[in-house]
C-alpha cells in the first residue's frame, strides 16, 4: 500500500531522475541552428517542422528564442490542412 504523504516530488524540474534525463537529451542549440538555416521567406513553421520530423511543439520555442533574438521576422502565414502557419525571414544579423 502507498503513503501519499510521502511520495518522491517530482514537480516541475525539480531535479528528479526524469527532469534531468530529460534535459540530457534536449538539443536546442542544434535545432535552433537547424531551423534558422532553414529559413528562407517562403518556408511555413509547419513545412520546416515536416523537414526536421518534428511536431509544431517541439519546434516553435527556436522560432520564439530566434525571434527575440532578432535573427528572424515575420514575413506572412500560409495555410496547411486549414490551419495557418508563420513564415519568417532573415534580417541578416550574423547568426
Amino acid at each position: 500500500m502507498y503513503d501519499l504523504f510521502n511520495l518522491p516530488d517530482v514537480s516541475k524540474g525539480k531535479g528528479n531522475e526524469n527532469s534531468i534525463e530529460a534535459f540530457a537529451k534536449l538539443n536546442c542549440g542544434s535545432d535552433r541552428e537547424k531551423i534558422y538555416n532553414l529559413i528562407n521567406g517562403s518556408l511555413s513553421t509547419y513545412e520546416i517542422g515536416l523537414m526536421l520530423g518534428k511536431a509544431k511543439n517541439e519546434i516553435s520555442g527556436r522560432f520564439s528564442e530566434l525571434k527575440i533574438k532578432r535573427y528572424i521576422y515575420l514575413v506572412g502565414k500560409k495555410k496547411h490542412n486549414g490551419n495557418n502557419f508563420s513564415v519568417y525571414g532573415k534580417t541578416g544579423k550574423p547568426f
